[in-house]
């Protein structure tokens, strides 16, 4: 997928957001992103930031994004960001959306989030316009 490659941090690393509340944000930072569901179209995450500030904007609380550095393990046979993660639908080819989106695989473990990003009520507006 050729659009993945803009997707990569040095150390291939696969850069995703998530968004939800300051409460859950806090959880998440203790246990991980849990694989709440066995579908592989429940997308979690995407690979653009302001996906996940659209998402936000109806959590209880205060909304921000989470941003997760993935390590892309090199298995034969297996798409990017197994095992953690089912592969990509390519969402930002939809129009409405920027990125594209996965679903968890397996858990993702509490270590490979990186920073918890408040999201400005200017932020909100700029997406949903």
């Amino acid at each position: 997928m050729e659009s993945f490659k803009q997707y990569l941090v040095e150390g291939k690393k696969l850069v995703l957001y998530h968004g939800t509340s300051d409460i859950q944000a806090k959880k998440i930072k203790r246990t991980g992103m849990e694989n709440t569901t066995s579908s592989p179209q429940w997308y979690m995450f995407s690979s653009h930031i302001d996906d996940a500030i659209f998402h936000s904007e109806t959590v209880t609380g205060n909304p921000v994004a989470v941003e997760f550095h993935i390590p892309i393990e090199d298995v034969k046979g297996m798409w990017k960001g197994y095992p953690y993660l089912w592969p990509p639908f390519e969402a930002g080819k939809s129009g409405k959306f920027k990125g594209d989106w996965y679903a968890i695989k397996d858990t993702i473990p509490a270590k490979f989030m990186k920073k918890i990003i408040k999201i400005s009520q200017e932020d909100l507006d700029r997406v949903n316009r």
